[in-house]
């Protein structure tokens, strides 16, 4: 499964929690960018060409991380673009189940938590996160949904809609 949305909505804490939760591998696709790649993106300077070479080398490491899992691989990354989920598609043997992560907080919030995590050495600045934020193609293809409370406590929730989208996948 791939967790995809804007940044900032929770891609990657949802991620973890489904995996923690159904023993399946996890996958961070923002590991994979290098120092250098983090710094085009803070700049404003990360284009197609990088995405496409970026994308490429998360296609081989999903490849391989899901032939070594037992249960089955979630992987979380921004993916803005519809060219740029398809693309990944392309680029790995295994069908990447789509499931769109939105967050139920409001907009200064997320500003807010940006913010703090880019202080923390994530790429990604408050600038950007709006940029691609309004950028953000929602998906035209098949997709599931999950909606991010972003709070510890309603946890349970996030697993509730799992299990929902586990059952329409059986």
């Amino acid at each position: 499964m791939l967790f995809f949305g804007p940044p900032g909505v929770g891609k990657s804490t949802v991620a973890k929690i489904v995996g923690d939760e159904y023993g399946f591998a996890f996958y961070e696709g923002d590991d994979e960018m290098t120092g250098e790649e983090r710094k085009l993106v803070s700049n404003g300077q990360w284009g197609d060409a990088n995405r496409r070479f970026l994308l490429s080398r998360m296609g081989t490491r999903i490849d391989q991380l899901y032939d070594g899992s037992n249960l089955g691989l979630v992987t979380a990354a921004a993916m803005t673009k519809e060219w740029m989920r398809e693309f990944l598609q392309e680029q790995t043997i295994v069908f990447l189940q789509l499931v769109l992560v939105v967050s139920l907080v409001s907009q200064s919030e997320m500003e807010k938590k940006v913010a703090d995590r880019h202080a923390a050495g994530h790429p990604i600045t408050v600038e950007a996160f709006r940029r691609f934020t309004q950028q953000f193609e929602p998906p035209k293809i098949q997709h599931f949904k999950i909606s991010n409370p972003q709070d510890p406590a309603r946890q349970w929730e996030l697993i509730e809609q799992m299990d929902k989208i586990l059952k329409q996948l059986k």
